[in-house]
């Protein structure tokens, strides 16, 4: 016969290795499927910061360029002609202290011209 402590460990161990499992698991799809939302959600595009750029960049330049992304305060555009992302690269400062005058809560720290 075992003690009162061996019989109270072996209670605790085997009420800790039953544990109720869950009902389903989620297939691998919906796991991914998840997971690209969620990266949708959190990284992208800012509001406030697409409405700086497309108030600080006349229409007949924004049209040969795109916001690609922003994140940790760095918005990405990218720019198809390289004589016109010459002319961005440039003029960057201006552009960003233009677009943090008129849009402060975009919280733009930078300019990534790609």
């Amino acid at each position: 016969m075992k003690n009162k402590d061996a019989q109270e460990s072996d209670l605790l161990l085997s009420t800790y290795w039953k544990r109720p499992r869950p009902v389903k698991a989620a297939s691998l799809g919906q796991l991914l499927e998840g997971f690209v939302k969620s990266k949708k959600k959190t990284s992208g595009k800012s509001p406030e910061a697409i409405k700086a750029w497309k108030s600080v960049v006349p229409e007949q330049m924004r049209q040969f360029c795109r916001v690609a992304g922003f994140r940790n305060g760095i918005l990405k555009i990218e720019i198809k002609d390289p004589a016109l992302k010459f002319e961005f690269q440039t003029s960057k400062n201006d552009l960003l202290s233009s677009m943090l005058k008129e849009y402060p809560r975009a919280k733009i720290k930078d300019i990534k011209f790609i």
